[in-house]
C-alpha cells in the first residue's frame, strides 16, 4: 500500500513538472506591466435624420485622452451634402467624439464639424458603446457653436447608431496561441 502510494505521489510531481515551464511562463507574462495602446474604434448603423449616413473610423488613445487618425465619411441627405473628416481634435473629453474639417482656423459658413456624444466614456479596453446623439453641422460662429439648432446657415443633422472596437490581430494571435495550448496539454494527458 505505502509502494502505492508513493508511485502515485511520483506521478504526480513528474505531472507538475511538466507544467512548471507553462506556469512560469504565465506568471512572467501576468507580471509584466501593461500598456495599453490606442483603440480603433469603428462607426456602426450612424444614420442622420435627413437620411444620410457617417461610416469610418477613429483612434482614440485614453492614456492623452487625443482622437488621431480619424477617416470618417458622411454622405449627402436631404439637409446638407456629404463630408470627409480625416483628422481628429487634439484632445476631447472621453464621453465625446469631436471632428472638424481640415479648414483650420474655422472659416464661418464653410467649416464642416461632427460631434458624436456617447452613452459612456472611451477606454483603451475598447467595446461598444452608444451614440446618444451624432450631429453634424456647419460651423456659424468661431467657436463653431449654436444655441438652438435652428440658426440660419447651421444645416444641423442629427443621428444615433453606435461605435465599436475589432479586435487586433496581436490580441487574435494570443488567443489562438492559448487555444493551441491547451489543445496540446490535453493532447499529453495520459488516457485512464
Amino acid at each position: 500500500m505505502r509502494r502505492l502510494q508513493r508511485e502515485t505521489f511520483l506521478e504526480r510531481t513528474l505531472k507538475i513538472h511538466h507544467l512548471l515551464p507553462g506556469l512560469a511562463a504565465a506568471f512572467c507574462l501576468a507580471s509584466a506591466p501593461v500598456h495599453a495602446t490606442p483603440v480603433k474604434w469603428h462607426l456602426v448603423d450612424v444614420t442622420f435624420n435627413d437620411g444620410g449616413s457617417a461610416s469610418g473610423y477613429f483612434t482614440y488613445d485614453a492614456s492623452t485622452n487625443a482622437i488621431s487618425s480619424a477617416n470618417i465619411v458622411t454622405t449627402a441627405g436631404s439637409v446638407r451634402g456629404g463630408a470627409t473628416y480625416q483628422i481628429g481634435s487634439p484632445a476631447v473629453q472621453p464621453a465625446l467624439a469631436d471632428f472638424i474639417d481640415q479648414a483650420l482656423p474655422v472659416i464661418v459658413g464653410t467649416t464642416d464639424r461632427l460631434d458624436f456624444f456617447l452613452f459612456a466614456a472611451m477606454t483603451d479596453a475598447g467595446g461598444t458603446i452608444g451614440i446618444r446623439q451624432g450631429q453634424e453641422f456647419s460651423c456659424i460662429s468661431s467657436g463653431c457653436s449654436f444655441t438652438t439648432g435652428q440658426e440660419a446657415g447651421l444645416n444641423l443633422r442629427v443621428s444615433g447608431g453606435e461605435i465599436t472596437t475589432v479586435p487586433e490581430p496581436g490580441s487574435l494571435a494570443l488567443l489562438g496561441a492559448a487555444g493551441i495550448a491547451l489543445a496540446l496539454a490535453k493532447r499529453r494527458r495520459p488516457a485512464p
